[in-house]
């Protein structure tokens, strides 16, 4: 082993400063006899090349051999900087480096495993940090959107309604010209003594039949405001969903009043049914029609998905729940089909039907309107259940469950009821002998309530299947067996 070379300091300054330069203690390599430079040499220190020591060149950034060295030096040293081009490259004023910026963060190392508050994770993190924020912002600008003016829309229509409501019972008060005749509870315009008296009946009851669904509609859009709640959340989805389920159906009847108003304004009394005005009416008359019963079915279904998480499972869609909900379907186009055919006859003006051995002809009057207001629901709400299932999203299945189960309340509540069966079927009794009935025939009421009846059976099935398929989600979901392994959270 080769000693390192000892000498006695000189005695002159010069020397002296060239005796505590870095090169005399380097050991000497075996190969070339190179000098490696020593490890805490500054980069841009400029030597004296008489002395022979590399001079530096900061200009062109590059140190000059000396006769001390071979001359594959300056090789060596263009080689080692190339490779070290793209980590650093040093300024002519750099004292420091990458090696001393390492040894500085691992002196100081100690405060990130310290920190009370992130004890095993390093105290900033850009990278995740800036993955966080991009998608809590669309996550909250989606929210905004569903959470914020949904129901702010179905809050304004539903104190708009309300407080046309109250109008149009205040004016019953104020009028003097009915009769002092009781009405009845179930038909009040039956005992009307003339026409423009039984039309001012229907003009308040219309009033009256929306005070209730518009309350309804009001405190369940206050509950629609769910998502900015921190607590009892839960609650006021499910609080949500029943008033909203309530004021869907009981918004049927005040339709179907509006409509027969419009009816007899324009159609019976006035004969206005191509004016301007009457459009107008029919085209408010549609859009309050889908503001009460569509976008509430829309914040419901929202609530309903968050209110009940499902998992989100591998298995395919059911094909008996899919060929269910599709014969669904299908049924509920046919019936407001029909219902639609039979209501624009029995909505012309009575005067210009065909002379009838019936007694009361105008029984009939408005028959397939009823079916019709339901059946347009009925139908929309059956295609979505049929794309819920074909999907076949766990996520989906309360709001397949929740639409199936509204289009069956309705049509329970407001076309299969006694009254309008025994109706109904007296009606077919009697207009089977006749020869042409007018407006509708026995064979037209016996199709139509054929496939209400029909549609009303798929749709017990396809509650009962989807029903039992949220069961078997939601223990699947709630239960940690090695069965639901293949399952992941949404």
């Amino acid at each position: 082993m080769r000693g390192r070379e000892l000498r006695a300091p000189p005695h002159d300054s010069e020397t002296s400063r060239d005796y505590y330069s870095f090169n005399h203690i380097a050991p000497k390599s075996s190969e070339n006899n190179q000098i490696p430079p020593h490890p805490y040499e500054p980069r841009n220190h400029l030597f004296n090349k008489e002395n022979g020591n590399p001079a530096y060149d900061p200009a062109n950034n590059r140190s000059f051999p000396t006769s001390n060295q071979p001359r594959n030096y300056e090789t060596q040293q263009n080689e080692s900087k190339n490779k070290e081009k793209k980590k650093y490259k040093p300024s002519p004023f750099d004292t420091f480096g990458e090696s001393a910026i390492e040894r500085i963060y691992s002196e100081f190392r100690f405060l990130d495993e310290c920190s009370p508050s992130t004890s095993s994770q390093p105290i900033f993190k850009a990278t995740s940090g800036k993955k966080n924020v991009r998608r809590g912002c669309v996550s909250f600008t989606s929210r905004m959107l569903v959470l914020a003016v949904l129901p702010v829309l179905q809050l304004v229509s539903a104190i708009g309604l309300l407080g046309f409501a109250f109008i149009r019972t205040f004016e019953l008060f104020q009028e003097k010209g009915l009769s002092n005749l009781l009405l009845d509870l179930n038909k009040p315009e039956d005992y009307a003594v003339t026409t423009e008296e039984g039309a001012k009946i229907i003009r308040f009851r219309t009033g009256t039949a929306i005070i209730v669904p518009a309350l309804l509609q009001c405190i369940s859009a206050l509950l629609g405001f769910w998502g900015f709640s921190q607590q009892r959340k839960k609650g006021m989805q499910i609080g949500h969903i029943v008033l909203t389920l309530l004021s869907i159906d009981l918004w049927m009847s005040a339709l179907t009043n509006a409509a027969i108003e419009l009816n007899i304004n324009f159609i019976q009394l006035n004969r206005l049914y191509e004016s301007t005005e009457y459009f107008i009416y029919v085209a408010i008359a549609c859009l309050t029609y889908a503001q009460v019963l569509y976008l509430p079915t829309i914040t419901m279904s929202f609530a309903a998905v968050q209110a009940f998480p499902m998992k989100q499972c591998r298995e395919g869609p059911s094909l008996g729940a899919v060929l269910v909900a599709l014969l669904t379907a299908v049924l509920a186009a046919i019936s407001v089909s029909l219902s639609a055919y039979a209501a624009s006859r029995s909505l012309s003006n009575i005067e210009d039907w065909p002379e009838s051995p019936v007694v009361n002809p105008g029984a009939l009057f408005a028959f397939g309107l009823n079916e019709a207001v339901v059946g347009a629901y009925v139908v929309s709400a059956s295609w979505c259940t049929l794309l819920c299932v074909s999907v076949h999203s766990p996520r989906l299945f309360p709001v397949a469950l929740l639409l199936t189960f509204t289009s069956l309340l309705t049509i329970l509540t407001h076309v299969l009821t006694p009254s309008r069966l025994l109706s109904l079927a007296h009606a077919v009794q009697v207009l089977a002998e006749i020869p042409k009935p007018f407006p509708v025939s026995h064979i037209c009421i016996c199709l139509l309530y054929g496939s209400e009846i029909a549609l009303c059976g798929s749709l017990v099935l396809l509650l009962v299947v989807t029903s039992i398929r949220f069961i078997d989600q939601s223990e699947s979901a709630s239960s940690t067996s090695p069965n639901s392994t293949n399952c992941s959270q949404l």
